[in-house]
């Protein structure tokens, strides 16, 4: 991604997470070969707190 968020950014709205869905999907469709996880569903599963 080439604006990626850094630890002390955060989320603070639905703009703000609007904004970040959209880096994902402009990275996705950039880069999306790329991504470690490559279906929505491990996406998300990484995402997850364990």
């Amino acid at each position: 991604m080439s604006n990626p968020l850094q630890p002390h950014d955060h989320i603070a709205d639905h703009k703000a997470f609007s904004a970040l869905l959209s880096r994902l999907r402009a990275d996705h469709a950039a880069n999306g070969r790329a991504w470690e996880n490559g279906t929505l569903g491990a996406f998300l599963k990484a995402l997850e707190v364990t």
